[in-house]
């Protein structure tokens, strides 16, 4: 009997309020892109193996595990060796989450794509912009990092007047080879990352034999006098406290020890095949990121000189090595063989700040939340207008930091605008994957029926703990921490900032991008197989031709190179 498709009923349109709130940030129209549009804008093809994009996410976050960690150290040692547990759970299952959605839609976009697929394009432009937002201020740290490390290298002062111009310089290099060939800018992040696995590996020959838990951590590696100073001893007993309370407050810091997963979408179209790669990549990296830290958690501080040294310092592995190693000062010709020790995983880091901050820009701009002209390619496949961007903009940060003015109140100014730089990227970081989460579970409900080549372990539990993690650690930045409710505020105003920026700008410009038209699809397919379903119809419970078809089409979109032409609705 030949199958007849009945027409939906056409759907009233709604009054009121609700009818108001819909036509102001409802979806808008797309239009459709031409072959010129998607041939200037194509990315590298097949350039990123499952080992270029470990490095590329560990590399973003390898440094963290020398430096900046050590300030939960005063809620207890104990209480941040706890929270780090609980926290890389968290990470975890926000991580094989983030896999999930990376192989369901293998597009650059990453967050901005989840966001649209789960509550239109208003969701993408959100999202979006606290992704670019996130990732710029990343690169601005990694290139302050760089020019501090090169200012211990070669023995001038971190404050130093020409310090703009080694930013720059280290800059334009990552820019020229970025640009020149994606591939090999791919081959230098793995060299760069197994030099840092290597001076890892240094880091803890070094300072094993110097551990002693009961001298340098019961007693903090204080001498016997320092030890009866009333002083001394509240401030150990602070040090060795363990608590429920130490335990939450210590949780936001661990996020930073995994700074740079959030990268491994964004290379979902230069991947040689993101949907394997994305779950040997996510295992790898929360992995060695997570023994990594566990490690400098649990032996740097059990090391000379002791715990109450290491929680002074915001470099506690170099610390560490400096005892190992009896470096006497900074004029020590070991000094500066630490420092340049240090600038490969700066540069792996700020290599891999800009390539996923440009593939970021490049999403949105194809996308057209944001000027077109930014996602522009080389022939090459880099996106070199956004990398200039991202370059110009970097460097106008780091020059605020460093120009603030000579006077005492201007250098303390200085510090506490670049502290609030770090906490804001906590914040990013944190309040995203907390959005992130929701979006995993809204996709779960809203398309059961895609294609997943990969799934999350534990699913929709899984996801729905580790968005309650995230509510309590960000619950635990305002709460304990400084500065945080202004941080808040500007979180909170930047998502206002893309709401109206949607309404007003983007919403009329909206493109049909590749991703766009993978989603239609998707969503054309399952409204058919539901109508299908409540007609009566493929009741035997057997897949239909279609069905089977959209399992191949899943299958084969994400080993396709050419963006234009995706497999056509199944429906």
């Amino acid at each position: 009997m030949q199958r007849i498709e009945e027409e939906p009923a056409p759907k009233r349109p709604q009054s009121g309020l609700a009818g108001a709130f819909g036509r102001l940030f409802g979806e808008g129209k797309a239009k459709d892109l031409g072959k010129d549009f998607l041939e200037k804008r194509r990315l590298g093809s097949k350039v990123a193996s499952a080992k270029a994009i470990y490095s590329l996410t560990a590399g973003i976050a390898w440094v963290g595990l020398f430096i900046s960690w050590t300030e939960p150290l005063k809620y207890g040692w104990g209480s941040y060796i706890i929270s780090f547990v609980i926290g890389s759970a968290m990470i975890w299952l926000q991580a094989f989450a983030n896999a999930e959605m990376t192989a369901a839609f293998p597009f650059t976009g990453g967050q901005t794509t989840w966001g649209t697929a789960a509550f239109g394009s208003i969701g993408g432009v959100i999202m979006g912009q606290l992704d670019m937002v996130y990732w710029i201020l990343t690169v601005a740290a990694y290139q302050g990092g760089c020019g501090r490390y090169t200012a211990r290298l070669l023995g001038f002062a971190t404050d130093t007047a020409f310090m703009p111009i080694v930013w720059l310089i280290y800059l334009v290099l990552v820019n020229i080879l970025m640009n020149l060939t994606v591939k090999w800018s791919f081959h230098t992040m793995v060299a760069f990352m197994v030099f840092a696995w290597s001076f890892y590996a240094a880091w803890f020959f070094s300072t094993v034999p110097s551990t002693n838990f009961s001298t340098n951590i019961a007693n903090g590696g204080l001498s016997a006098t320092d030890l009866l100073d009333s002083g001394n001893q509240s401030l150990l007993k602070s040090l060795t406290n363990v608590s429920v309370v130490g335990v939450i407050q210590a949780l936001p810091y661990v996020v930073w020890f995994y700074g740079g997963y959030e990268a491994a979408p964004l290379a979902a179209e230069e991947a040689v095949d993101i949907r394997t790669s994305i779950p040997k990549v996510t295992y790898w990296m929360i992995s060695t990121l997570g023994i990594g830290g566990f490690l400098s958690i649990l032996i740097a501080p059990a090391a000379l000189p002791g715990l109450v040294a290491i929680s002074n310092t915001p470099r506690p592995n170099w610390t560490n090595l400096e005892s190992a190693w009896s470096v006497t000062g900074s004029s020590d010709p070991k000094f500066r063989l630490l420092a340049f020790l240090m600038m490969p995983m700066e540069v792996l880091g700020l290599m891999g700040a800009m390539y996923a901050c440009s593939r970021s820009i490049y999403a949105n701009s194809r996308a057209g939340y944001i000027p077109t002209s930014l996602s522009i390619t080389s022939k090459s496949g880099a996106p070199y207008i956004s990398m200039i961007f991202i370059t110009l903009f970097s460097f106008v940060v780091n020059i605020a930091f460093s120009y603030a003015g000579d006077d005492d109140i201007a250098h303390a100014f200085s510090r506490s605008f670049e502290q609030l730089t770090v906490f804001l990227i906590l914040v990013y970081e944190c309040c995203g994957n907390f959005l992130k989460q929701l979006i995993f579970l809204r996709l779960r409900y809203r398309m059961p029926t895609l294609p997943r080549p990969f799934k999350a372990p534990l699913s929709i539990v899984g996801a729905s703990i580790s968005a309650i993690l995230l509510g309590i650690t960000v619950v635990s930045m305002i709460t304990f921490q400084k500065h945080v409710w202004l941080l808040l505020i500007i979180f909170g105003c930047h998502i206002a900032f893309a709401t109206v920026l949607y309404v007003v700008f983007v919403k009329s410009r909206l493109l049909l991008t590749p991703e766009k038209v993978f989603l239609r699809e998707q969503l054309d397919y399952m409204f058919n197989r539901d109508t299908s379903r409540n007609s009566g119809q493929n009741s035997t419970g057997q897949k239909s031709g279609a069905d089977k078809r959209r399992a191949r089409s899943g299958t084969n979109i994400g080993n396709s190179t050419k963006l234009p032409t995706l497999p056509s609705s199944p429906v």
